[in-house]
């Protein structure tokens, strides 16, 4: 028993130490990184122009550079801008008008064919529902003589037609 502790301790020592020392080499490595770091660094100027100075120099030349690029362009006469502008609004009221007309032509057809659904669903309800219709104008749908579906008579009606009597 005695053994086994020694050996345990042994053991929790030797991982102790092997901590100890990846702590060490991991901390050696981040100060060395930082050492890198600082010499690849570039060192300031002490003549150098502060920023704004700096910023004004690249602006200066960009202008600079700007008017040399807008003096090379060979810009268009009176004339051939008219043309270019008709050119323009003509063929744009074209597509505009091909545009229109197809979307008068497909709300058309979406509208033809959804009062056409809505007749054929108003015919199929009529069809199934003849015998509910409210013909004093109370409100409430009035029976015809030769309907013998009611609640209570126990008579087998087929009331959604799949030709099944529905009890």
């Amino acid at each position: 028993m005695a053994e086994k502790e020694k050996i345990s301790s042994e053991k929790s020592f030797y991982e102790k130490e092997a901590k100890k020392e990846a702590k060490a080499t991991a901390k050696a490595a981040r100060k060395s990184q930082k050492e890198r770091i600082k010499r690849n660094k570039p060192k300031k100027d002490a003549n150098a122009p502060n920023i704004f100075k700096r910023m004004l120099n690249v602006i200066k030349k960009f202008i600079k550079d700007f008017r040399g690029t807008v003096k090379k362009i060979i810009w268009p006469d009176r004339k051939t801008v008219m043309k270019s502008t008709a050119v323009v609004l003509a063929v744009t009221l074209l597509v505009g008008s091909g545009v229109w007309i197809l979307d008068w032509v497909f709300s058309n057809a979406v509208s033809l064919t959804t009062e056409f659904v809505a007749g054929l669903n108003e015919e199929h309800t009529e069809d199934a529902h003849d015998h509910d219709h409210d013909h004093d104008g109370d409100g409430v749908p009035d029976h015809d003589a030769d309907d013998h579906d009611d609640p209570g008579d126990g008579g087998d009606h087929d009331h959604d037609g799949d030709g099944v009597p529905d009890h």
